[in-house]
């Protein structure tokens, strides 16, 4: 029996790193912007995930969010992001380094490409 409250498997990947390992060492719109990548496709409409991803990266890049600097999130962040499709992959990596106007860019490929 699937446990959607405490191991819902949209949250669980090839990388063996659940999404909460990241997320809860982000921000709010940082930390929202990776688990809507993280899930892209996996529990809904994967082109609404990508939208919300995107608005929840224009919100981290008008407040500044900068890069992370934590090693072992960066390593789980490029690991988890080695099992998406290229343009979440590369807008993963730019979360990273707090290159929001990449991470936009990278995310409406994304979508355009799913359209």
């Amino acid at each position: 029996m699937i446990d959607m409250v405490n191991n819902p498997p949209h949250y669980q990947d090839a990388s063996g790193i659940e999404c909460i390992e990241v997320t809860k060492h982000m921000g709010f719109c940082d930390g929202n912007c990776f688990k809507y990548l993280y899930r892209a496709g996996q529990k809904g409409d994967e082109i609404e995930d990508l939208e919300k991803a995107k608005w929840y990266a224009k919100q981290a890049k008008d407040m500044g969010v900068g890069a992370i600097t934590d090693q072992d999130i960066i390593r789980k962040i490029y690991k988890i992001a080695a099992c998406r499709k290229k343009q979440v992959t590369v807008a993963m990596y730019n979360m990273v380094h707090g290159s929001w106007d990449y991470v936009i860019y990278h995310i409406d490929m994304a979508i355009n490409k799913e359209k």
